[in-house]
């Protein structure tokens, strides 16, 4: 799966206390266009911060930190959607 806003969600660097209002956007933003990304809560302890951040395919979309830089605390994954079959 790839977003389709993940190029633009790197440029320019936020401030740490915008970076889950700027997940949330970047997941709704996503979803609006079709594609379904995981967002995700984390940290690491040494030292201690907090992150938040969307993946697709596992893998985390426009950061600058390697895969496993912080530890997953809550993840949002995508909602398999059921077709109704009622008319």
């Amino acid at each position: 799966m790839r977003c389709p806003i993940g190029r633009r969600i790197r440029q320019p660097p936020l401030c740490r206390t915008r970076l889950l209002q700027r997940s949330i956007a970047a997941a709704l933003l996503c979803r609006l266009r079709g594609s379904w990304p995981t967002w995700c809560t984390g940290v690491r302890t040494s030292p201690f911060a907090a992150h938040a951040w969307i993946e697709a395919d596992g893998r985390a979309i426009g950061e600058p930190y390697p895969d496993g830089h912080y530890a997953p605390m809550l993840s949002v994954p995508p909602v398999a959607r059921v077709m109704s079959t009622n008319a």
